[in-house]
């Protein structure tokens, strides 16, 4: 019914709950992952996955095609069909290796990990809509977690080990048509859709699901300092010039242009919340607790 696609590059902090996670929800084999030439040991984890558990990876070496590997990917993986000629993968569903599918209740603000719950919702909510044509793109919304150091966010902090384990709370981003899009895979494979350099895909037309991503775009100093050198890298910019990257501050990928001018320049903080334990369930403070969990023996 489902395939997940997402690329990876040095993250080898959240690799494994990512996959487990999601292997867990929709089948390991339905889990295709891109790894960018990882160094930290993250393609390592995953090749050990993949004898392990099913899943399926692939190396790509071009960061500046990492839009296309993916629209290729699904292409090649969800162009399956019956006998009666319909697709075998209905939805193809591309997000960052740093975010982990849930749905959210926009009444209680709660997030719930349970499988046939999300299941269910795919089955009665999107399917249908697949079928009728109503909607053939979905959007999915953002808990974007915190770092909370309880002690005080004023001082210098390191972050998380494993943010999966120790993020406690985040908050609900409601990034409209900007937020992560998921199809049916009749459209992606007829219709040209072609995913941009983030996962993104911008459409006019679409439905808001239920469905958020919990995000831990953000979880320690040392993963950072690789993201954005990754990134910058990436982008083929000037690493390790200050002056020079300068220029680039309003070019893609700007915001980790920002984040290496602070790092070069030792001024880069993690955003810290401080916690507190009268703050009310809220869109702004919402329980990561039933993730977490998971991975709890």
């Amino acid at each position: 019914m489902i395939k997940l696609f997402t690329i990876v590059k040095d993250e080898n902090d959240i690799v494994t709950e990512w996959v487990h996670y999601h292997g867990r929800l929709f089948g390991y084999a339905n889990l295709h992952i891109i790894d960018n030439m990882s160094t930290d040991g993250t393609h390592e984890k995953l090749l050990d996955l993949q004898s392990a558990y099913g899943c399926l990876v692939v190396q790509r070496s071009n960061y500046a095609l990492k839009g296309d590997y993916m629209t290729q990917m699904i292409r090649e993986y969800c162009n399956h069909k019956d006998e009666c000629g319909n697709y075998t993968t209905s939805i193809a569903y591309p997000i960052d290796i740093d975010e982990f599918i849930a749905i959210y209740d926009d009444k209680t603000h709660a997030i719930s990990c349970d499988r046939s719950a999300i299941l269910a919702y795919l089955e009665q909510t999107i399917i249908p809509k697949m079928v009728s044509n109503e909607s053939v793109f979905f959007k999915t919304n953002y808990i974007v977690s915190k770092i909370i150091n309880s002690n005080d966010a004023s001082s210098d902090f390191d972050g998380y080990k494993n943010a999966v384990l120790e993020s406690t709370h985040g908050t609900y981003s409601n990034y409209e048509n900007l937020a992560k899009t998921f199809f049916s895979s009749k459209e992606v494979i007829e219709h040209g859709v072609q995913l941009d350099h983030g996962n993104h895909y911008n459409v006019g037309q679409y439905f808001m699901t239920d469905l958020v991503l919990v995000h831990y775009h953000c979880r320690s100093c040392a993963q950072m300092e690789k993201k954005v050198y990754n990134n910058v890298a990436g982008f083929g910019y000037p690493v390790n010039d200050v002056g020079a990257l300068a220029n680039y501050v309003s070019a893609p990928g700007g915001h980790h242009v920002k984040h290496r001018i602070d790092m070069l320049n030792n001024t880069f903080k993690l955003p810290v919340d401080l916690f507190d334990d009268a703050k009310p369930i809220s869109e702004s403070h919402i329980s990561l607790a039933p993730l977490s969990s998971i991975f709890v023996e």
